[in-house]
């Protein structure tokens, strides 16, 4: 979307991030996890009584920052109008593309708000001190307003499979552009889980594996359910530098 600022994996990979005592999070280390066949990222859910399964993510992502708490500031003719949020508030995220031979795809969204003062700037994307931060242990919350008001944290999915012989996009958030009405709120996904069991470092860097059941929609706001989702993701190196 036009409201973000992104960087080319190639400038992402010179740019580090300071680690402070007082952002300190557990992690496991785990030396094993690549000699017992678990080389690739992986992922596992089932839609409709199908099961569908990702390998490897390729090293695919990007992160950036944009506006935090936006509200509407006007409704006319042309739809809603929000205003540029709170300007002392930051939204960061970092988003994986986990995808299987063009059939099937998910992308991972893992986001935050931040008060502009405690993160750094860098090529004109914000950034927090520890980017571990998204993904502390336990259960996330789900960021249903992504890329709208971008007033939740949390987790965000984005599913593209065949249906009907075509290819449909479901998220677990509103599709419609942020100008135009939504029926989908936070509390449409009551009783809906994504639970971060685990955080561990490997030579391949920080990875973590979590366990979902969610609702989607797609871009007429029809609902599906995922269950039985797993995921396993490296999602950077930050706990050794």
């Amino acid at each position: 979307m036009k409201y973000y600022l992104t960087l080319l994996l190639a400038i992402l990979s010179i740019v580090s991030c300071k680690k402070s005592d007082h952002l300190a999070i557990p992690i496991e280390e785990v030396d094993t996890l690549e000699t017992n066949g678990f080389k690739f990222d992986y992922l596992s859910l089932v839609i409709d009584g199908k099961t569908y399964v990702c390998k490897d993510n390729g090293g695919s992502y990007r992160w950036g920052s944009g506006p935090a708490n936006r509200k509407v500031a006007s409704i006319d003719a042309g739809g809603i109008h929000l205003d540029k949020g709170n300007p002392d508030s930051v939204m960061f995220f970092r988003e994986y593309f986990i995808s299987n031979d063009s059939t099937f795809s998910v992308d991972a969204i893992f986001c935050k708000k931040y008060a502009k003062k405690d993160m750094t700037q860098q090529f004109f994307v914000w950034h927090p001190e520890n980017q571990l931060d998204l993904f502390r242990p336990g259960l996330q919350g789900f960021a249903t307003d992504w890329e709208r008001e971008n007033s939740y944290d949390g987790v965000s999915l984005k599913v593209i499979f065949k249906e009907g012989g075509k290819y449909t996009t479901y998220s677990t958030h509103s599709q419609q552009y942020p100008n135009f009405p939504t029926g989908i709120t936070n509390d449409s996904q009551k009783g809906s889980r994504f639970d971060i069991v685990k955080l561990a470092y490997t030579k391949r860097g920080d990875y973590i594996e979590a366990k979902f059941k969610t609702k989607i929609f797609n871009l007429k706001e029809e609902s599906k359910v995922i269950e039985k989702g797993f995921m396993r993701l490296h999602v950077g190196y930050f706990s050794k530098q």
